[in-house]
C-alpha cells in the first residue's frame, strides 16, 4: 500500500516522539541512578524471579507483609474506566518507567508526587484503547516490536540488549511495551480519523508568515516548555503541585529535555519542551509577563493558564530586529584533553599564537598550522551572529573583517577565530513554508486529538477509589 504524504508525517513524528521519550533511559542510566538501581531486586523495585515485582522504596512494608487484606490494598484497583480497572501495581509500574526515563530518583515521596500524573494518563490509556477497539483500530505484537526494534535502533542497540537495561533499571519491558501499544493505537487512530481531512491553506501559510516576521521585530525569547493538562477546574490543584514537583526534580539536576519528553502535553514534548526562539505575540500574556522578570537559566514558577499548567525555561532572551549581522568565520583549532599536563597545555598555546601570526587574511589560514602538531583549520561558514555560542560571540565582539580573536577556551578545546567578512543581512531569516506548513497541520492535528481525548473523558464513567 502507497502511504500518502500525511500518513508518512504521522508515521514519522510518531517514531520520533516514542524515540525521544525513551532514549533517556539509556543516556541516564549510568549517569544518574549509579547507586539507586544498582542494588537488589527488593531494594529496586525490579523484576524478581518469580516474574512478579519488588516494590517502590516506601512501599516495601505493605508488600512484605503479603497477607491478604494489606496485598488487596496494595494491587487492588484505584479507578474503575467503565468496565476496565486501573490497580495499584499499574500505577506503580507506570511510575516506575516515567522516573526512570526522566531521571527523578526513586523514592517514596517522589512516588507519591508522580503517581497522580501517571494515574490520569492511564485513565487517558484506557478510554484510547476503549476507543480503537470500537474503531476497530488493530495493534499487532509485531506493530509493538516495530516500535521497539525503532527506539533501540536510534540508540545504536539491539531491542535485546535494550529490554536488558530496562530490567537493570528495575523497569519491566512489559510496561514500556503497553505504553507503546497504546501509543501506537490512538496515533493511527487520530490519523486515521483526521489526518486526510486537515488541509492547510495558502492563506494560512501567508497569515504565520507574516505573524512570524512581526515576532522577529519585537522581543524574543528561547525558551523551553512543558505542560501539565487539567482535566476541568477541579483538576487545577493537582497538575499545579505537580508542575511545582517537576519544576524542583529540574532544579535538582533533572534533565530538563527527557523531563519535557515524559511529562509534557505539549506538541514540542517530542524536542525536549524545545519552543525555539518566540516572539512575545507568539506567547499567552501571562507566560510573557513572566518571563519578563525572568532571567536566562531561570525556570518559572507554575503558570496556569485555560490550557493547562505550564512550565517555562528561559534560555536566552534579545530585542527584536528588522535586520541580521552576518560574519563569515574561519578558525584554528586545537583540542585539550585532561590528559595534558600544565606543560603541553602551555607549549598548545605557544603553537596557537604561532599560528595566529601567520594570519594576516583568511586565505592565511590552512598555511597557518604548517609544522604546527595538533592544531587544525576548520571553515565554520557564514552565519548569524545571533546564531553563535556565547564563547565565539564574546570572542568576536567589535571585530571587522580579516581581523582575529585573541586565543580563548571552550570544554575541552582552544580556538582562535579570524572574521573573513562581515554583512548585515535585510532579510528577516524565516522558516522554509513546508516548516510552516508542517507546524500548522500539528497544531491543528493536536488540537483535534486534544479535543476527542476531552470528549471521551465526559462521556466515560470514571469511578475513583
Amino acid at each position: 500500500m502507497i502511504r500518502s504524504k500525511t500518513q508518512k508525517r504521522n508515521e514519522s513524528a510518531r517514531v520520533a516522539r516514542l524515540a525521544a521519550i525513551f532514549l533517556g533511559l539509556i543516556a541516564l542510566a549510568g549517569a544518574i541512578f549509579p547507586s539507586a538501581f544498582a542494588q537488589t531486586g527488593a531494594q529496586t523495585g525490579a523484576p524478581t524471579g518469580d516474574g512478579t515485582e519488588a516494590p517502590l522504596p516506601g512501599l516495601t512494608s505493605a508488600r512484605a507483609a503479603n497477607d491478604g487484606p494489606a496485598r488487596v490494598r496494595l494491587e487492588g484497583p484505584v479507578v474503575i474506566v467503565n468496565d476496565q480497572a486501573i490497580s495499584r501495581h499499574d500505577v506503580r509500574l507506570r511510575a516506575r518507567l516515567a522516573m526512570a526515563s526522566s531521571g527523578i530518583e526513586p523514592s517514596a515521596e517522589a512516588f507519591g508526587a508522580i503517581s497522580s500524573q501517571v494515574l490520569e494518563g492511564l485513565i487517558d490509556e484506557k478510554l484510547q484503547m476503549a476507543e480503537a477497539g470500537r474503531r476497530e483500530v488493530e495493534v499487532t505484537e509485531k506493530d509493538v516490536d516495530e516500535a521497539l526494534a525503532d527506539i533501540a535502533r536510534n540508540n545504536n542497540q539491539t531491542p535485546e540488549v535494550l529490554t536488558s537495561e530496562l530490567r537493570r533499571l528495575g523497569v519491566n519491558p512489559r510496561t514500556l511495551r503497553d505504553q507503546l501499544r497504546s501509543d501506537y493505537a490512538w496515533q493511527s487512530l487520530v490519523q486515521g480519523r483526521y489526518g486526510a481531512r486537515i488541509r492547510v491553506g495558502e492563506s494560512e501559510m501567508d497569515a504565520m508568515m507574516e505573524q512570524l516576521k512581526e515576532s522577529a521585530s519585537s522581543t524574543q525569547y528561547l525558551v523551553s516548555e512543558i505542560l501539565v493538562a487539567f482535566n476541568g477546574p477541579d483538576d487545577v490543584d493537582r497538575a499545579s503541585n505537580f508542575a511545582q514537583r517537576l519544576i524542583d526534580d529540574m532544579r535538582n539536576g533533572a534533565p530538563l529535555d527527557v523531563t519535557a519528553r515524559q511529562f509534557s502535553a505539549a506538541p514540542t514534548a517530542a524536542a525536549g519542551g524545545d519552543l525555539g526562539w518566540v516572539g512575545e505575540n507568539d506567547l499567552r500574556p501571562e507566560i510573557v509577563a513572566f518571563l519578563n522578570q525572568m532571567q536566562p537559566g531561570d525556570v518559572s514558577a507554575p503558570i496556569v493558564t485555560p490550557a493547562g499548567v505550564y512550565v517555562m525555561v528561559l534560555r536566552n532572551r534579545r530585542e527584536g530586529q528588522s535586520e541580521r549581522k552576518v560574519v563569515n568565520l574561519k578558525q584554528v583549532i586545537a583540542s585539550i584533553s585532561p590528559e595534558l599536563s600544565e606543560e603541553q597545555k602551555a607549549d598548545l598555546l605557544v603553537r596557537m599564537n604561532i599560528a595566529r601570526d601567520r594570519i594576516k587574511t583568511c586565505d592565511d589560514f590552512n598555511k597557518s598550522v604548517d609544522g604546527l602538531a595538533d592544531l587544525v583549520v576548520v571553515d565554520l561558514g557564514e552565519n548569524g551572529e545571533e546564531d553563535l555560542k556565547t564563547e565565539f560571540r564574546a570572542a568576536i565582539a567589535g571585530l571587522e573583517a580579516n581581523q582575529l580573536s585573541q586565543p580563548f577556551l571552550t570544554e575541552g578545546a582552544v580556538h582562535v577565530v579570524g572574521v573573513c567578512s562581515v554583512k548585515v543581512d535585510q532579510t528577516i531569516k524565516l522558516p522554509e513554508r513546508t516548516e510552516v506548513e508542517n507546524r500548522l497541520f500539528n497544531q491543528q492535528l493536536q488540537a483535534l486529538a486534544a479535543s476527542y481525548l476531552r470528549d471521551l473523558r465526559r462521556s466515560a464513567a470514571i469511578i475513583r477509589k
